[in-house]
């Protein structure tokens, strides 16, 4: 059942993906953290050199900034929600960085 969760999630993450010219499948495991405080674990699954797109259960808004920060601190960065595609009671979210983040994607 997880395995059919995953896929369920990451065609959800690929048809947003489709939006962004040159976005790269990807698996960065990382904590959404929001300015309330309320954190979360999740998965970038595609990234271009300026987004990320990734699935999340905390209902973050259009405009709302978040930050994400990888377990082995190379990723430690703030995004700003430019995207939202709904599916029942899950989210995709795509996510513009809000200064230039460096040893990401080249493009």
């Amino acid at each position: 059942m997880e395995l059919r969760s995953t896929n369920f999630q990451e065609n959800l993450a690929g048809r947003l993906a489709r939006i962004f010219p040159g976005a790269t499948p990807m698996a960065v495991p990382v904590r959404v953290e929001r300015e309330s405080g309320k954190a979360e674990r999740t998965t970038i699954e595609y990234g271009t050199p300026r987004e990320v797109i990734f699935c999340n259960d905390a209902g973050v808004n259009l405009d709302e900034s978040l930050r994400l920060r990888s377990d082995d601190g190379l990723l430690d960065v703030t995004v700003c929600v430019i995207a939202i595609h709904w599916n029942d009671l899950k989210q995709t979210v795509a996510a513009r960085f809000q200064a230039p983040v460096h040893n990401w994607i080249k493009a």
